[in-house]
């Protein structure tokens, strides 16, 4: 059996625009529901994220990207955060 997690990823270099979107998904949620529901912030914020799912033995991330431009936040993410692991 593997481990693995489902999650959502905004990502992002401008943390203050990530701090701006996440503020406006969390009126949407109950407190605290972001967090379990979404990985977010610039790149060592979320790359810090996942080292957190690995310490628990999470074996393998399953991502979905949100925010406006899906392909550049995969770039981000593919050359920021996954040489890291």
């Amino acid at each position: 059996i593997l481990k693995t997690k489902l999650t959502r990823i905004l990502i992002g270099e401008d943390e203050e625009d990530i701090k701006r979107r996440v503020s406006e998904m969390s009126k949407m949620m109950p407190p605290g529901m972001l967090r379990e529901a979404m990985v977010y912030g610039t790149p060592e914020q979320v790359r810090e994220q996942i080292e957190e799912f690995a310490a628990v033995g999470i074996q393998y991330l399953i991502t979905n990207y949100h925010g406006p431009n899906e392909l550049q936040s995969v770039k981000l993410f593919g050359e920021k955060v996954i040489p890291k692991f």
